[in-house]
């Protein structure tokens, strides 16, 4: 009898465990992921991520507030002798808010800042992803207005030079570089959603993947001048394998959702010999490519894979 009871007990948990694999791969295959078990599954697979993250966080391995301790026998030095001007952007502990800040670095004095007051953020439709989402990448502009957003935020603004809103675009995840072009608009990196690979023999969407966007704006208004997927662009031009191909190898499952990780749009500011004045340069930083593209055509000129890895930024040195 006891060993009837055990079992019974081992053909019950193995019945559960096959249908729980059963219900897991037609989710996992599935391009609808609605309904309670599908949401529980949802929440289930996130566990092992967070008790990872916890016992990796910072206040578990002792980290200070800085990120980086600071060596007590470092000695700062300023020996420039014209003015070096930059902007950088601090979190402001007492007012709660970021600053983009107008600094001279010769003087070591900041020339200018700007508010970005958490009453200006959209979070009801398109919140920030993390409390402490730096603003990266801030363009100051001749009329004193400042163009920036959050890494890893649907906020992105336009502010006057007294911290007023003129624009606010919630509409993209805006991510990496933002950079200028010969008409004064601005080149974002963006995403929407995560896109679905289809499975062309089980006829089946198979699982997501990370599809970044170029995506250019009116630096007047925030609205959307131009946008492309850049798996399309790819596809397009006949580059799949730089699309879906080159990440087969990578061990980082991050890698293999993210097959392209598009980190630089810089744009060609003059025509010249190899390219024209509207091409951009494009970095993918998962398949350590760029490549120059027109958007006009959407041709890509010029692809260069290697003597590169894991690249961060294009500059356009010359066009000779």
């Amino acid at each position: 009898m006891k060993y009837l009871k055990t079992s019974s007990f081992f053909i019950v948990i193995l019945a559960f465990l096959s249908i729980h694999t059963f219900l897991v791969k037609n989710y996992t295959l599935s391009s609808k992921k609605e309904g309670v078990y599908g949401s529980l599954i949802n929440s289930l697979t996130y566990i092992p991520d967070l008790f990872l993250k916890v016992i990796n966080s910072n206040e578990i391995l002792g980290i200070t507030a800085y990120y980086v301790p600071v060596d007590s026998t470092f000695k700062p030095f300023n020996n420039l002798s014209e003015d070096i001007y930059g902007s950088y952007s601090i979190f402001n502990k007492e007012s709660d808010e970021w600053e983009v800040h107008l600094h001279n670095f010769k003087t070591e004095k900041t020339l200018y800042k700007w508010q970005f007051k958490e009453v200006n953020y959209d979070n009801s439709r398109s919140p920030r992803f993390y409390k402490n989402s730096e603003i990266a990448n801030p363009i100051i502009l001749a009329d004193s207005s400042v163009i920036a957003g959050h890494i890893g935020s649907y906020n992105f603004f336009k502010l006057d030079k007294y911290s007023n809103v003129i624009w606010r675009n919630n509409n993209y995840f805006i991510h990496h570089s933002t950079n200028l072009d010969s008409l004064g608009n601005i080149w974002v990196c963006g995403r929407k959603k995560e896109a679905q690979a289809y499975h062309s023999a089980s006829k089946k969407y198979t699982r997501s993947y990370i599809d970044d966007l170029i995506v250019l704006l009116d630096a007047k208004t925030g609205i959307p001048l131009f946008e492309k997927s850049l798996i399309e662009i790819l596809k397009n031009n006949n580059y799949h394998a730089f699309a879906f191909g080159m990440n087969g190898a990578i061990k980082d499952q991050m890698s293999k959702h993210d097959p392209t990780h598009l980190n630089d749009i810089e744009p060609v500011l003059n025509s010249g010999k190899y390219s024209k004045a509207g091409d951009v340069w494009i970095s993918m930083r998962n398949n350590s490519t760029v490549f120059l593209y027109r958007p006009s055509t959407n041709k890509i000129i010029h692809l260069l894979n290697g003597p590169l890895i894991h690249q961060h930024d294009v500059d356009i040195l010359n066009d000779s």
